[in-house]
């Protein structure tokens, strides 16, 4: 059954509109056709396509329309005609789950704006577009004015920064169009175009390439996705990731975890040492989850994290590199002397270590079973006080409630607004129901090898089902922001959120209160399914380490990855700077300098004491198939940094921000 019936017949209006175009030929591209002065005025052939509620499209619903755009200045006003179109149930592909709603979207599949008339905002741009009820239907001149047919409010129609129109319904879960015939009425719609500020130097950091396209079972994730975090001290950066490319068979479902170092020279430019594979895994296992830490009392003491999946006889196990001469050598490289526990003694996540102030080496890993081999995935936090070669338990985060088991835990540093120093953490904590929220928690720390008794987890359920794999961050005056995505994300529309603790009085403090930073429900979010995502299966908007607080600056940083809508392999990283606790943000600085085959799973390290701001990344840009991808780094020098940051007013650090949003259950 289809799920979206083909496109019919247009009106007389539209086929005004739509001038030139007839079914089966490629319009031309943009074109212009008159020019006063500044006032430039194209014709811009776009192909618009029928998704469902999944943003699967439907075969057979791509059809073409001319838009008129007139540009005056960095003014930009785009003319749409009016368009027919009917949305139906669902694709039914065979990769796509069920949609949450009936109904779909209709957004760009070709014919994308260009470059230099493209808006710039990081949260897209929307207008409310007028719309009827579609076609008509028999009625009587008899008939009761209530029986008619109530057309629809409207529809959202969004211009992304990828320069491809959206439209979305204003009245649904996920934005999406009830199901039916739809008309949208000609609409203008008017922004400023302002210039792009992207980065002029990406780095190449691995030595070669991961052939991703040919790995069987499970490992066709091959770690290339989850977390990568990367550090910086004191003028020193280390990046880990995961390689396959010095393996001379490519299908033999090995990676291995690598390692590089560098910093920013006497030039101003970042250098990178050639890297360091730090282990060799034999065929059918791979690393995964990899994070670097930099000791904060001693720079030359380097470790690496990175997990170990055997993915022909299954189980995993946690490992560690240790490093005390600057990453030169590494002579205790091993498992590590902590392992998860229960059945199988298995990690299922593995977010790895980071220094705290006092040179604390932190390790965070889970228990995927339980002793009843319950699927659990609870977090656990191991210290090591000699530099990462030994580790010591710490805390477990408890089961309780109806928690059935947790997901993509992660931690950073940070005051709780008491004048406590300690680590804050949170995890996604799914109940019996299948419900998501966040856990959260803090863990006093006082010196080396000294801490304090861990605050009781609050489990945040006011935000049930709206923050799905946070990253965290925290100031030393008591503020944390979680930056994630809702959890229902089968839908095509996934606002990427904020959510914020300010401090306050005690009682304000640790135990809340927390609100939205901004919540925009009609940010567009693609979700690839896993068959069109490939070969990485998945997307993950924010990864670890996507958002970061900069005390000295008094500034939150985040870089968001935003998938390509055209179904290819295009990832683009944003990065944007607030300083009013996330109310309002920059625009948005391109931290890769291409725009094809950026693969995402980001990470940034703030220098505290130099001040520059390194990133990592996957990227593809070097293989047109994006079957091979290597790492890439980048760096904000601290001058340009607090350049940026200054443009930007700063607001008071304890002011209390309200909802902006509205939470998408219950």
């Amino acid at each position: 059954m289809k799920l979206f019936q083909k496109i019919v017949s247009v009106s007389a209006i539209c086929l005004l509109a739509m001038g030139s175009c007839f079914a089966g030929t490629k319009p031309n591209d943009i074109f212009k056709v008159r020019n006063d002065h500044q006032r430039d005025t194209y014709k811009h052939n776009i192909q618009l396509q029928l998704s469902d509620g999944n943003g699967v499209p439907v075969p057979h619903t791509k059809f073409w329309v001319t838009l008129t755009i007139i540009k005056e200045g960095p003014k930009v006003t785009i003319q749409l005609p009016l368009i027919n179109f009917v949305t139906g149930p669902y694709a039914n592909a065979s990769y796509e789950s069920t949609p949450i709603l009936s109904g779909g979207y209709l957004y760009t599949a070709d014919g994308f704006l260009p470059k230099h008339l493209r808006p710039t905002d990081i949260v897209y741009r929307s207008w409310l577009a007028a719309s009827n009820n579609g076609l008509s239907v028999p009625y009587s001149f008899t008939q009761s004015p209530s029986t008619f047919p109530v057309p629809p409010v409207g529809y959202i129609v969004s211009i992304t920064n990828a320069g491809a129109l959206v439209v979305q319904g204003p009245q649904a879960t996920g934005n999406i169009i009830s199901s039916g015939a739809q008309v949208l009425l000609p609409t203008d719609i008017s922004y400023v175009v302002q210039p792009r500020v992207r980065l002029k130097n990406n780095k190449k950091i691995s030595k070669g390439a991961t052939n991703i396209t040919k790995f069987i079972k499970n490992a066709d994730n091959n770690g290339v996705r989850d977390t990568h975090v990367n550090d910086a001290y004191d003028g020193v950066a280390a990046w880990s990731w995961v390689d396959n490319s010095m393996e001379s068979n490519k299908t033999n479902n090995t990676v291995n975890c690598m390692v590089a170092i560098g910093g920013i020279g006497d030039d101003g430019e970042l250098h990178v040492r050639k890297p360091i594979q730090l282990s060799k895994l034999p065929p059918g296992m791979g690393a995964w989850d990899t994070a670097v830490a930099i000791n904060r009392k001693n720079k030359k003491n380097i470790v690496v994290s990175y997990g170990v999946i055997d993915y022909v006889i299954g189980g995993s196990q946690t490992y560690r590199a240790v490093s005390f001469d600057g990453g030169k050598t590494w002579k205790k490289n091993g498992p590590t002397n902590i392992q998860p526990t229960g059945v199988g003694n298995s990690f299922g996540d593995y977010r790895g270590v980071s220094s705290d102030k006092y040179g604390n080496i932190w390790l965070l890993a889970t228990n995927e079973k339980d002793a009843a081999n319950h699927s659990i995935n609870q977090p656990y936090f191991a210290v090591s006080t000699d530099g990462g070669v030994t580790f010591q338990l710490i805390y477990t985060l408890p089961l309780f409630g109806t928690t059935k088991s947790y997901d993509f835990p992660q931690f950073c540093f940070g005051g709780d607004g008491q004048g406590n120093y300690g680590l804050h953490f949170t995890a996604d904590c799914f109940n019996t129901a299948g419900d998501e929220a966040p856990v959260v928690g803090f863990i006093p720390i006082t010196g080396l090898g000294s801490f304090g008794t861990p605050q009781t987890p609050i489990y945040l359920n006011s935000f049930l089902n709206n923050f799905y794999v946070p990253s965290i961050t925290a100031s030393m005056d008591g503020r944390v922001w979680f930056l994630g995505i809702p959890l229902p994300i089968a839908t095509c529309i996934a606002p990427i959120c904020t959510i914020y603790k300010s401090p306050g009085p005690l009682e304000q403090n640790y135990a809340g209160p927390w609100n939205y930073g901004y919540a925009n429900l009609l940010n567009f979010g693609f979700n690839a399914p896993i068959a069109n995502s490939e070969p990485v299966r998945g997307y993950i908007y924010n990864c670890s380490q996507s958002n970061f607080y900069d005390n000295k600056r008094k500034a939150l940083y985040q870089i968001m990855s935003s998938q390509s809508r055209d179904f290819s392999q295009n990832m683009r990283l944003n990065f944007a700077i607030s300083r009013d606790n996330g109310h309002t943000w920059s625009n948005p600085i391109n931290i890769s300098n291409n725009y094809f085959g950026n693969r995402g799973f980001q990470s940034m390290a703030l220098d505290t004491v130099k001040g520059d701001l390194y990133f990592g990344w996957y990227d593809g840009r070097n293989d047109p198939s994006c079957k091979s991808l290597e790492y890439f780094g980048a760096v904000i020098p601290a001058k340009t940094l607090s350049n940026l940051v200054n443009k930007i007013p700063h607001s008071n650090p304890i002011y209390n921000l309200g909802s902006a949003g509205v939470p998408i259950s219950p």
